[in-house]
Protein backbone atom coordinates (compact mmCIF):
# COMPACT_ATOMS: atom_id res chain seq x y z
CA UNK A 1 0.00 0.00 0.00
CA UNK A 2 1.06 3.54 -0.68
CA UNK A 3 1.42 5.91 2.32
CA UNK A 4 -1.51 8.06 1.12
CA UNK A 5 -3.73 4.94 0.95
CA UNK A 6 -2.87 4.08 4.56
CA UNK A 7 -3.56 7.69 5.58
CA UNK A 8 -6.95 7.53 3.81
CA UNK A 9 -7.89 4.30 5.63
CA UNK A 10 -7.00 5.81 8.99
CA UNK A 11 -8.60 9.19 8.24
CA UNK A 12 -11.85 7.52 7.17
CA UNK A 13 -11.83 5.36 10.29
CA UNK A 14 -11.52 2.11 8.34
CA UNK A 15 -9.37 0.65 11.12
CA UNK A 16 -10.11 -0.88 14.52
CA UNK A 17 -8.55 0.54 17.68
CA UNK A 18 -7.10 -2.51 19.45
CA UNK A 19 -4.91 -0.92 22.11
CA UNK A 20 -3.20 2.12 23.54
CA UNK A 21 0.05 2.95 25.29
CA UNK A 22 -0.49 4.06 28.88
CA UNK A 23 0.95 7.47 29.67
CA UNK A 24 1.08 8.50 25.99
CA UNK A 25 -1.41 9.53 23.33
CA UNK A 26 -0.45 6.58 21.11
CA UNK A 27 -3.17 4.23 19.97
CA UNK A 28 -2.88 0.94 18.08
CA UNK A 29 -5.12 0.68 15.01
CA UNK A 30 -5.62 -2.53 13.04
CA UNK A 31 -6.33 -2.27 9.30
CA UNK A 32 -6.46 -4.65 6.35
CA UNK A 33 -4.44 -4.18 3.15
CA UNK A 34 -5.96 -5.70 0.01
CA UNK A 35 -2.64 -5.19 -1.78
CA UNK A 36 -0.78 -7.33 0.78
CA UNK A 37 -3.65 -9.70 1.71
CA UNK A 38 -3.00 -9.15 5.41
CA UNK A 39 -3.59 -6.90 8.38
CA UNK A 40 -1.19 -4.36 9.85
CA UNK A 41 -1.15 -2.31 13.04
CA UNK A 42 -0.56 1.43 12.85
CA UNK A 43 0.82 3.04 16.00
CA UNK A 44 -0.68 6.53 15.81
CA UNK A 45 -0.66 9.68 17.92
CA UNK A 46 -4.34 10.14 18.79
CA UNK A 47 -4.12 13.95 18.91
CA UNK A 48 -1.94 14.82 15.90
CA UNK A 49 -2.91 11.69 13.89
CA UNK A 50 0.79 11.16 13.05
CA UNK A 51 1.59 7.53 12.32
CA UNK A 52 4.65 6.61 14.39
CA UNK A 53 5.16 3.15 12.90
CA UNK A 54 3.47 0.31 11.02
CA UNK A 55 3.83 -3.30 12.13
CA UNK A 56 2.76 -6.59 10.57
CA UNK A 57 0.36 -8.42 12.91
CA UNK A 58 2.79 -11.28 13.67
CA UNK A 59 5.47 -8.80 14.78
CA UNK A 60 2.91 -6.81 16.82
CA UNK A 61 1.84 -10.03 18.55
CA UNK A 62 5.48 -10.75 19.45
CA UNK A 63 5.99 -7.26 20.90
CA UNK A 64 2.63 -6.31 22.38
CA UNK A 65 -0.33 -8.70 22.46
CA UNK A 66 -2.24 -11.34 20.54
CA UNK A 67 -4.77 -10.03 18.01
CA UNK A 68 -7.99 -12.04 17.98
CA UNK A 69 -9.40 -13.57 14.80
CA UNK A 70 -12.56 -11.52 15.43
CA UNK A 71 -10.52 -8.30 15.20
CA UNK A 72 -8.70 -9.50 12.06
CA UNK A 73 -12.03 -10.37 10.40
CA UNK A 74 -13.53 -7.04 11.50
CA UNK A 75 -10.64 -5.05 10.01
CA UNK A 76 -10.98 -6.90 6.71
CA UNK A 77 -14.75 -6.37 6.70
CA UNK A 78 -14.31 -2.60 7.18
CA UNK A 79 -12.57 -2.27 3.81
CA UNK A 80 -14.27 -5.14 1.97
CA UNK A 81 -17.94 -4.43 2.55
CA UNK A 82 -19.88 -1.38 1.45
CA UNK A 83 -19.83 1.05 4.34
CA UNK A 84 -22.70 0.81 6.77
CA UNK A 85 -23.61 4.46 6.65
CA UNK A 86 -26.71 6.40 5.95
CA UNK A 87 -27.63 6.15 2.29
CA UNK A 88 -29.14 9.11 0.53
CA UNK A 89 -30.67 9.62 -2.90
CA UNK A 90 -29.76 12.68 -4.95
CA UNK A 91 -32.93 14.45 -3.87
CA UNK A 92 -34.00 14.03 -0.27
CA UNK A 93 -37.12 15.35 1.35
CA UNK A 94 -35.47 15.78 4.74
CA UNK A 95 -31.87 16.76 5.08
CA UNK A 96 -29.57 14.43 7.02
CA UNK A 97 -26.94 17.05 7.78
CA UNK A 98 -28.34 18.83 10.80
CA UNK A 99 -29.85 17.77 14.06
CA UNK A 100 -29.80 20.89 16.16
CA UNK A 101 -30.28 24.15 14.28
CA UNK A 102 -28.27 26.01 16.93
CA UNK A 103 -25.13 23.96 16.15
CA UNK A 104 -22.40 25.70 14.21
CA UNK A 105 -22.06 24.23 10.72
CA UNK A 106 -18.51 23.02 9.90
CA UNK A 107 -16.70 24.90 7.13
CA UNK A 108 -16.46 21.95 4.76
CA UNK A 109 -17.77 18.61 3.62
CA UNK A 110 -15.11 15.87 3.60
CA UNK A 111 -15.38 13.74 0.46
CA UNK A 112 -13.96 10.32 -0.47
CA UNK A 113 -14.53 8.10 -3.49
CA UNK A 114 -14.75 4.32 -3.42
CA UNK A 115 -13.52 2.32 -6.40
CA UNK A 116 -13.92 -1.43 -7.01
CA UNK A 117 -11.60 -3.47 -9.19
CA UNK A 118 -12.44 -6.53 -11.26
CA UNK A 119 -11.50 -8.81 -8.35
CA UNK A 120 -14.16 -7.00 -6.26
CA UNK A 121 -11.57 -5.33 -4.01
CA UNK A 122 -12.65 -1.86 -2.91
CA UNK A 123 -10.31 1.12 -2.59
CA UNK A 124 -11.30 4.37 -0.90
CA UNK A 125 -9.46 7.58 -1.78
CA UNK A 126 -9.64 10.97 -0.12
CA UNK A 127 -10.98 13.62 -2.52
CA UNK A 128 -10.49 16.52 -0.16
CA UNK A 129 -12.94 19.11 1.09
CA UNK A 130 -15.86 21.05 -0.38
CA UNK A 131 -17.20 24.27 1.22
CA UNK A 132 -20.47 24.07 3.15
CA UNK A 133 -21.32 27.79 3.05
CA UNK A 134 -23.23 27.79 -0.28
CA UNK A 135 -25.39 24.90 0.98
CA UNK A 136 -25.68 25.94 4.65
CA UNK A 137 -24.40 22.44 5.50
CA UNK A 138 -27.24 20.74 3.59
CA UNK A 139 -26.47 17.40 1.90
CA UNK A 140 -29.63 17.75 -0.20
CA UNK A 141 -28.47 21.09 -1.64
CA UNK A 142 -24.94 19.77 -2.20
CA UNK A 143 -26.20 16.76 -4.15
CA UNK A 144 -28.24 19.02 -6.44
CA UNK A 145 -25.17 21.05 -7.41
CA UNK A 146 -23.85 19.99 -10.85
CA UNK A 147 -20.56 21.85 -10.28
CA UNK A 148 -19.79 19.63 -7.27
CA UNK A 149 -20.06 16.53 -9.46
CA UNK A 150 -18.00 18.12 -12.26
CA UNK A 151 -15.17 18.81 -9.79
CA UNK A 152 -15.44 15.35 -8.22
CA UNK A 153 -15.30 13.83 -11.71
CA UNK A 154 -11.99 15.64 -12.35
CA UNK A 155 -10.54 14.39 -9.05
CA UNK A 156 -11.82 10.85 -9.54
CA UNK A 157 -10.49 10.63 -13.10
CA UNK A 158 -7.03 11.52 -11.77
CA UNK A 159 -7.20 8.80 -9.07
CA UNK A 160 -8.82 5.87 -10.92
CA UNK A 161 -6.57 2.94 -11.80
CA UNK A 162 -6.89 0.54 -14.76
CA UNK A 163 -9.68 -2.02 -14.41
CA UNK A 164 -11.45 -0.08 -11.65
CA UNK A 165 -14.90 1.43 -11.55
CA UNK A 166 -16.46 3.94 -9.20
CA UNK A 167 -19.07 2.63 -6.77
CA UNK A 168 -19.88 5.73 -4.75
CA UNK A 169 -18.93 8.71 -2.67
CA UNK A 170 -18.64 9.01 1.10
CA UNK A 171 -19.44 12.51 2.30
CA UNK A 172 -19.17 13.81 5.87
CA UNK A 173 -20.12 17.16 7.31
CA UNK A 174 -16.80 18.23 8.83
CA UNK A 175 -14.22 15.83 10.23
CA UNK A 176 -16.52 14.21 12.76
CA UNK A 177 -19.81 14.16 10.87
CA UNK A 178 -21.75 11.00 10.16
CA UNK A 179 -20.70 9.65 6.73
CA UNK A 180 -23.34 9.51 4.01
CA UNK A 181 -22.98 7.01 1.16
CA UNK A 182 -24.01 8.24 -2.31
CA UNK A 183 -24.35 5.54 -4.99
CA UNK A 184 -22.87 6.71 -8.27
CA UNK A 185 -23.78 5.83 -11.84
CA UNK A 186 -20.31 5.42 -13.37
CA UNK A 187 -20.04 5.36 -17.16
CA UNK A 188 -16.24 4.93 -17.10
CA UNK A 189 -16.14 8.35 -15.44
CA UNK A 190 -17.51 9.94 -18.60
CA UNK A 191 -20.15 11.54 -16.44
CA UNK A 192 -20.85 10.85 -12.78
CA UNK A 193 -24.29 11.40 -11.43
CA UNK A 194 -25.94 10.22 -8.25
CA UNK A 195 -28.42 7.38 -8.68
CA UNK A 196 -31.96 8.64 -8.29
CA UNK A 197 -34.60 6.61 -6.48
CA UNK A 198 -37.00 4.85 -8.81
Amino acid sequence: MEPYEIADLLDWNLALTIGEEKGTRRIHRLFYSHDDYQCFVAIQDDKTKTVVTLLPVDYYETLVAKVSQTCLDGAKRLVSDKPEVERTPAVVAEDVSTGDETEEVPNSFKVAGTFMNLQRKPRTVNLGSWPTAPYVGSFAKLLQDAEFFVQMQIKLTARIQPEEYLTGLLIRLGKKGKPVWVDINDDCLGEITPLLPR
